[in-house]
């Protein structure tokens, strides 16, 4: 079959759904499928075109299938008319490429929320193309739990309302959990046997420590080798809540065998840089920037446990990528999320860390001076539950295998309108 990708993200950002797409681009061409994928240019998550690379309103590569780099407007500042810009331009690029191509037997969406959806959306309808859209996160629920709107105002009754049009368009939609799940079923009106609860899986190189590496990080930082390390790695973004973390280390200046490593890049990074120097914590909280894919296993290995704190609401509305890499390192890991929430439920079922409230610097404090006078056996233990719960639940063979199921079935199950079709050929 020929298969379509419209995808927001894709390598060489090192973003979770960007490799996600890509792997399901090559699981496709392993079956004989013909694939293209259309997808910006890279500039995640710093807001900076990677070196090497020139953009033109299209650009196409042969990378074992055909890629197809779409202009965008490149967000360079993590504000909500700077991301709206770069939403609606990949929009426009990337629907553009959806009408003229040619006609795919199924289109697989993993673009911007909303207007990326939506103009894709109606593109595959013109055409006639089954669409299947990924959701990673929910909007506009998310912008809303980061303050970047109000859920009173006019644009957010808009942006959720062509949210809900986008989404009941589509044949199936791919969601991360039950909870949202839920959300799409009862709020959006998607029909329960169109919504699909398929997981994002890890890389293999979050198991692949690097003992010596690790050893270096801590001598580099001046860590001593029997001091507890807390380590968070991933985006530095405003819905990150990481500044959380470092204001609990102003309640722990008497525990000086705990040290924090901060891994990432994001819009928040500069803030908690000068928060910390403010704070006077320099000699306890270290930053590791830019963090390289290739040095996850480096990083991830230096910790004794590994911190997911959130913003707000945030974690009610997304599930946090990092935390499958988490658990594939074998750590366990200190979540700052809502009782209820879907990491949370996750992180519960594994047995593989503790759960306490988002936005707390005090229970925050409490929790980390807690697990660092724990046994360092039970941390182990707790790690290795952490990684033998990702192994059997979050891997790449059980959840990529059916996100390639599910686009093989609803394009054997879709007939195109003949006069679409013809209409387009001419």
């Amino acid at each position: 079959m020929k298969v379509l990708i419209v995808s927001a993200v894709f390598p060489p950002e090192p973003v979770v759904s960007a490799r996600t797409s890509f792997e399901v681009a090559n699981g496709l061409v392993s079956e004989g499928h013909q694939v293209t994928v259309l997808a910006p240019f890279p500039s995640r998550p710093d807001g900076v075109l990677f070196a090497g690379f020139r953009r033109s309103l299209y650009r196409k590569e042969n990378i074992g299938f055909c890629l197809i780099r779409c202009f965008s407007v490149i967000s360079e500042k993590s504000t909500m008319a700077s991301r709206m810009i770069e939403n609606i331009s990949f929009a426009i690029t990337s629907s553009l490429g959806v009408l003229f191509q040619p006609r795919a037997d199924v289109l697989y969406v993993n673009s911007w929320a909303i207007f990326g959806m939506g103009l894709v959306s109606l593109a595959a309808w013109l055409r006639g193309i089954p669409a299947v859209i990924s959701i990673q996160d929910v909007y506009p629920e998310s912008l809303a739990q980061q303050k970047r709107i109000s859920t009173h105002s006019a644009i957010y009754r808009i942006l959720r309302w062509l949210d809900g049009k986008a989404v009941r368009s589509a044949k199936a939609i791919i969601v991360l959990s039950d909870r949202f799940r839920e959300t799409y079923a009862k709020d959006r009106g998607v029909a329960a046997d169109r919504i699909h609860v398929v997981e994002n899986w890890g890389e293999n190189d979050s198991r692949e420590l690097d003992v010596r590496g690790a050893y270096a990080v801590r001598r580099r930082y001046r860590i001593p080798d029997q001091a507890m390390l807390a380590v968070y790695g991933g985006n530095i973004g405003a819905a990150a809540g990481v500044e959380t973390v470092i204001h609990a280390f102003e309640f722990l200046w008497n525990e000086d065998n705990l040290y924090l490593l901060i891994a990432g890049t994001g819009s928040r990074l500069a803030a908690c840089q000068a928060l910390v120097k403010e704070k006077g914590l320099q000699n306890r909280v270290f930053f590791y920037t830019p963090w390289p894919k290739e040095h996850t296993g480096v990083v991830l290995g230096a910790a004794d446990f590994l911190l997911l704190p959130t913003q707000g609401n945030q974690s009610l509305v997304s599930v946090p990528s990092k935390l499958i890499s988490y658990m594939l390192s074998g750590h366990p890991v200190l979540a700052m999320v809502h009782e209820d929430s879907d990491t949370a439920v996750l992180i519960r079922k594994a047995q593989a860390g503790w759960i306490i409230p988002p936005d707390d610097p005090v229970q925050t404090a409490a929790a980390l001076k807690a697990i660092a006078s724990s046994a360092p056996e039970e941390l182990r233990a707790c790690g290795v539950r952490a990684l033998d719960y990702a192994l059997s639940n979050l891997s790449r063979e059980e959840n990529l295998s059916r996100i390639l199921g599910l686009l093989s079935q609803i394009a054997r199950q879709t007939t195109p309108p003949a006069a679409v079709v013809h209409e387009f050929k001419a």
